[in-house]
């Protein structure tokens, strides 16, 4: 995402919440931010390799320990899609459970683009 583009609003909410919960301090913020992303990649392929095994219960403790992480950094939407797929994954068949997985990748490029790019601007921003 460069300067000129419009980061979604929700985006924009998980980035201010981020900043917030580290009480404005941005190097925290972006240290939080990588640790998280780092982590919620993992989490992310635990969730399509439970999926690619049919275990529903690697996919359903990797959903609740990502969703944690989420919530701990603010990131709303995403922490709301992960508790989601934690508390429905057993009862969805595998198409719906494969389609909720990757609309979960999909809004973790989106939150982690926007952030870093926000939390980067906040950096450079007293430069």
């Amino acid at each position: 995402m460069n300067g000129k583009e419009q980061m979604p609003i929700q985006v924009e909410e998980d980035a201010r919440s981020l900043m917030e919960e580290m009480d404005g301090d941005a190097e925290l913020a972006a240290e939080m931010a990588q640790l998280f992303f780092r982590t919620a990649a993992e989490q992310i392929d635990g969730l399509r390799a439970g999926l690619a095994g049919n275990d529903l219960e690697q996919i359903v403790f990797k959903a609740h320990k990502c969703a944690g992480g989420a919530c701990a950094c603010g990131f709303e939407r995403l922490a709301e899609q992960l508790a989601r797929l934690e508390h429905e994954a057993r009862g969805m068949d595998p198409v719906a459970l494969a389609a909720a997985i990757e609309e979960i990748a999909r809004i973790y490029d989106e939150t982690r683009e926007g952030v870093l790019a926000f939390l980067d601007e906040a950096l450079w921003s007293d430069v």
